[in-house]
Parts: structure tokens; sequence; C-alpha cells
């Protein structure tokens, strides 16, 4: 994968000249590059990078939250639920350090995810809510999109069918008005999955019809 040899490469070049800085922010890029393509070594690099970066002396506040930011992914692709929980809530911890706000969405999104899986529904709409915020302030209409599904889920686990309608609607809207068909499967899926709650079985089936056409 070029992207990690490509960091491994400038790794070997500052930890030469003992840049311990820069040694750090290659680690991150690779684990980051590595989870994304779930190579088992993601969580040495990400764990190496960080305690790389907090040997530092003075401290780089805004290298550590990035680099548990990348942590936190990583725990998610591995399915660490709590780990991923602490990482997230530690990077988020440094307040005024974590200025990219689509990262912080992402954040805010798996520590939802990761709250809903352990069954934690309250921490989970919570954060769900604050990257629906983020989505709406950047105007980025898809991962509004897919946050509001999310929510509507979260709401079907917890019994809220009615509000969980209004999120799946307001996502179907979003996908359409963008004139997107990749993932609108997975959106007409959540209505299937509300109307069967509901035993509607023949609305049901119309949404898992038009589903199946888009997949």
């Amino acid at each position: 994968m070029r992207a990690c040899c490509l960091a491994s490469l400038s790794r070997a070049s500052f930890e030469s000249v003992r840049d311990m800085l820069m040694t750090a922010e290659c680690l991150g890029t690779e684990a980051s590059a590595a989870y994304r393509v779930h190579d088992p070594g993601a969580l040495a690099l990400a764990e190496g990078a960080l305690a790389t970066c907090r040997a530092l002396k003075p401290p780089a506040p805004i290298t550590e939250a990035r680099l548990l930011a990348i942590l936190g992914g990583v725990h998610i692709t591995n399915r660490n639920w709590q780990l991923a929980i602490d990482a997230y809530e530690l990077a988020i911890g440094a307040g005024e350090v974590v200025q990219d706000l689509r990262r912080l969405s992402i954040m805010y999104g798996d520590l939802s995810a990761a709250y809903q899986e352990l069954g934690r529904y309250n921490e989970a709409a919570r954060y769900a809510h604050r990257a629906i915020a983020i989505h709406e302030t950047l105007s980025d209409r898809l991962s509004l999109a897919r946050s509001e599904n999310n929510l509507g889920m979260l709401l079907l686990k917890r019994g809220d069918l009615a509000d969980a309608q209004g999120h799946f609607e307001r996502a179907l809207g979003l996908f359409e008005e963008a004139g997107v068909e990749p993932q609108r499967a997975n959106f007409l899926m959540s209505m299937c999955e509300l109307d069967w709650l509901r035993k509607d079985l023949d609305t049901a089936e119309h949404w898992a019809r038009e589903a199946l056409d888009f997949a």
C-alpha cells in the first residue's frame, strides 16, 4: 500500500535525525492507512505513535489529540467499543486542540456507534446529535443523511418508532435531493425495518423491493 510505504520511509528519515515529533506523526499516518484496509498491525502502529508523542518534552497536545483519534478509529474497526470510547473521549477532552470539525464529527459518529453497541442509548443519542449539528454547520448533506439514518436506527432500538421515522425520512430526502444512489438501499431498508416492527408488512415489503432495486 503506497501511502503506508511512503509514511514508513518518511518515518525512517525522521528517526535518523531524532525528530521524534515527526516520527510520531508518521507512525500515526501509517496506523491510519493500515486500519482503513483492516491491517492487524494498525493497533501496534497507533499505540507506538501515541507512546512516542507522550514522551516528548515539551508535550505536543495537537499531535496527541490526532493520534488518540486514530487509535479510536483502530478500536472501532476492531470492535473494541470501550477502548474506542476511552480514546475518543481523551481526544475530545483536549478541547481547544481539536479544531478540525470534520474529524470531530467522525469521532462523534463513532462514539455514538460504540455506545449503541454497548446498549448505552442515551450517550449514543447525545453524540449522534452532536455529529448532526456539525454536519449542518459544514453543510455536508451526505454525512448529515448518514447520521440522521444512524440516529433513526438508534431510536428504533430504543422503541421510539415515531421519532425514528422522522429521521429516516429526512435521511432519505437528503439522499434523493443529492441524486445519490449508492447507499440509498441502506436507508430504504431502515424504512422497511420500521414498518416491519409496526406489523405493516405490505409497506415493509414495498421498501424492501425498492431497496433491492437500488442494491
